[in-house]
């Protein structure tokens, strides 16, 4: 059975391990770190240190890519999924951020001749086409992988904001006229239009009442 679950990268989504410094005689062998690879230590490691001396210098893995709802345990894929990744969106880690993908547990994974199960990618954000490529299926053999493009829903867009109706041309006039004639005649004129006409016109008010102050204001200058 093979479980299925897509998850968004983070925008701080990878994490590339840099290797320590070893020496040539040494060997470096990567695990996945926490209690397996303590576990490995004492069962592997320091046996075979033990009755060869060559010294193992394990390396916790080296790409950790974290994603929304991980809760603190990254995704770490293993060598042929890294493969995947850098040839679907290449080895910039830091570009992954917002990218999307779909990770599934294949079953038949084996290792060491036994089924061990291992998470896979299944479809990939950013392709424009499926991704084809070999990869290692058993010692000495490739099988085929294809990686699905994967369609990421887009955040719906704002409504538009609402914008007013195109008052009437007769109706715009008028008001003019109204104002030009000061407050007193712009006011009787707005308190006889109807509630569509006034909804209607309602963006235009401000700048006819500051007309109708102004004309107001030139009839008292007239005056003095």
């Amino acid at each position: 059975m093979n479980r299925m679950k897509k998850v968004v990268l983070s925008v701080s989504s990878v994490l590339a391990f840099a290797a320590a410094p070893v020496l040539a005689a040494d060997l470096v062998v990567v695990s996945f770190g926490g209690n397996n690879k303590d576990a490995q230590a004492k069962a592997f490691y320091e046996p075979f240190q033990k009755s060869t001396g060559v010294k193992l210098v394990a390396e916790d893995q080296p790409v950790a890519i974290s994603f929304e709802g991980d809760e603190g345990k990254p995704y770490k894929p293993c060598k042929s999924m890294r493969r995947v990744l850098v040839k679907a969106w290449g080895a910039d880690g830091a570009k992954y951020a917002g990218r999307s993908l779909t990770l599934y547990l294949d079953e038949s994974v084996r290792f060491g001749g036994a089924a061990v199960g291992g998470i896979r990618i299944g479809a990939m954000s950013h392709l424009s086409r499926d991704l084809v490529m070999a990869l290692t299926a058993t010692r000495g053999t490739k099988k085929a992988y294809t990686v699905k493009p994967l369609a990421v829903e887009q955040p719906a867009k704002p409504p538009p904001a609402d914008t007013p109706p195109t008052p009437d041309a007769g109706l715009v006039s008028a008001g003019n006229a109204a104002a030009s004639d000061g407050v007193a005649m712009y006011s009787a004129w707005l308190a006889n239009l109807e509630q569509e006409q006034k909804d209607s016109i309602r963006h235009l008010h401000a700048g006819w009442s500051k007309v109708a102050k102004a004309a107001d204001a030139e009839k008292h200058d007239d005056i003095l």
